[in-house]
């Protein structure tokens, strides 16, 4: 999936309390399918992307809705399934649902230190 334009960093998201939910547009997509089960999140149209500019992919819904829960954002909206083919394969930052609830990052992704809020 070509990222192209704008993103939005997880900072961006980060100033969603503190700006004011009503302002910003949040939507989790499926990206990888069906079968695929990967999902990422849009911020007022923009691909959630890391500092790096990689795609944030969450392996499973939950595992992306206990990311926005950890940034403060209790509610996303579903928005429309990505046409492009995302794969937790590691071009992307790839965050899966662990124990008790932390977000770690998946064996198919890239390194990334767990993080539970």
């Amino acid at each position: 999936m070509e990222i192209a334009g704008r993103v939005a960093t997880w900072l961006d998201l980060a100033l969603v309390p503190v700006r004011g939910r009503d302002r910003t547009q949040l939507r989790v997509h499926a990206v990888g399918g069906r079968k695929g089960g990967c999902y990422a999140v849009s911020m007022d149209g923009r691909w959630l992307c890391a500092s790096d500019g990689s795609l944030t992919v969450f392996h499973g819904r939950p595992a992306a809705e206990r990311f926005l829960e950890v940034a403060g954002v209790e509610d996303a909206a579903s928005g429309d399934p990505s046409t492009a083919g995302v794969h937790c394969d590691g071009r992307h930052l790839g965050l899966c649902l662990g124990r008790s609830g932390c977000l770690t990052g998946c064996r198919e992704s890239r390194p990334v230190a767990a993080f539970n809020g």
